[in-house]
């Protein structure tokens, strides 16, 4: 009479649980690759807002003083930006900087 009831505990839910496991390590490299991704593209954005406020550091016009009032700010937001995705990944102890180390001209633009 109980044959028919599937055990959370027998066969069908160690199946069950290999199969979530499965998943959750999917999910955890793809989410791992998200963040690669996003780190560079925050880096790269990082070196090209550098390069820009060079650019406007020895211009003293009221265009370049304001360009360079709001490209810091905007450094600033990248930078707390990158400090958030590296401390999500710490905390779920994914190497995201492996990688980047590997392709030092992502990472010159961090200062």
């Amino acid at each position: 009479m109980f044959l028919g009831i599937i055990s959370p505990v027998g066969v069908n839910g160690l199946h069950a649980y290999y199969l979530l496991v499965s998943l959750l390590e999917c999910l955890d490299v793809h989410v791992e690759r998200l963040l690669k991704e996003e780190i560079a593209e925050v880096l790269e954005e990082i070196g090209s807002v550098d390069a820009r406020l060079e650019e406007l550091r020895g211009r003293s016009d009221d265009d370049s003083r304001i360009e360079f009032i709001v490209m810091s700010a905007y450094k600033r937001q990248l930078v707390e930006d990158l400090d958030q995705l590296l401390g999500f990944a710490s905390y779920h102890n994914m190497d995201v900087i492996g990688d980047l180390v590997a392709k030092p001209q992502q990472a010159a633009g961090v200062t």
